[in-house]
């Protein structure tokens, strides 16, 4: 099975290795480039409590490690995201089960008001506003943004030499900017109609809705917001490529026989 990642090349480069190591041949085109937001190391000293909902985030946080207790309470989306922070020895770090709403309960049970500030550390756009959600429960909260995601407008010639050549199987969506953005670029390219040999893997229902205009072999969506699952879905997918590929080469034989 041929993958496509269109996460930041970074972070794809940590899932190529996932996926390889189930077998998947991976092309990496990244929709979203990351590049980090100046912010004062302050915040770092003044918080009590950190929130992390993304991987550029913790890596975030790994640049400013020496200005940080590792004692201090950290709140992350998922596994994935709290990985680099538990490698870097942080003590105290919170999971939640892969999206933001999930986390929102995480702090209310382990974090209260008077515990003291409480600062998200997120990226330049963002689905949901955290800390102004806990600020309605009366905690002190503040967003520092601390990276932006910034678009990349064309595909490589390799991916859509790829994609014309029908040799992708599956594309992985993580987020809604990432499905629209791909949308947009293959709109571009010229490309769209050659999706529909490809299945389109996403996140969530949210994210599939961005991509539902268009004609692709099918559209999964992962059990749970998490990588996990997403590998768990990918490898059914490449069981049922593997037994139709085995079907087909039985009727060839047969055929000659």
């Amino acid at each position: 099975m041929h993958v496509l990642l269109t996460r930041p090349y970074a972070k794809s480069l940590e899932t190529k290795r996932q996926l390889e190591e189930i077998g998947c041949r991976v092309s990496i085109e990244p929709v979203l480039d990351i590049s980090p937001v100046r912010h004062s190391s302050d915040i770092y000293k003044n918080s009590k409590a950190l929130i992390v909902t993304s991987f550029h985030a913790s890596v975030q946080i790994l640049q400013q490690e020496d200005k940080i207790d590792k004692n201090t309470s950290i709140f992350a989306v998922g596994e994935a995201t709290a990985r680099p922070l538990h490698e870097a020895g942080f003590n105290n770090i919170y999971e939640a089960s892969g999206d933001a709403q999930s986390l929102l309960p995480v702090i209310r049970d382990n974090y209260k008001p008077e515990d003291g500030l409480i600062t998200y550390l997120s990226g330049w756009h963002i689905t949901q506003d955290l800390a102004k959600a806990l600020a309605m429960d009366e905690f002190k909260a503040q967003r520092v943004v601390i990276y932006k995601a910034n678009l990349i407008n064309e595909l490589s010639s390799l991916t859509k030499a790829e994609i014309i050549r029908k040799e992708i199987d599956c594309v992985i969506l993580m987020s809604n900017r990432s499905a629209r953005q791909f949308r947009k670029m293959c709109h571009e390219a010229k490309i769209i109609k050659y999706l529909n040999r490809i299945t389109a893997l996403t996140m969530s229902e949210e994210i599939a809705k961005n991509i539902e205009d268009i004609k692709w072999k099918d559209i999964k969506v992962a059990e749970e917001p998490s990588m996990k699952s997403i590998i768990d879905t990918l490898m059914s997918l490449k069981r049922k490529i593997s037994l139709r590929s085995f079907i087909r080469l039985k009727d060839l034989q047969s055929q000659g026989s």
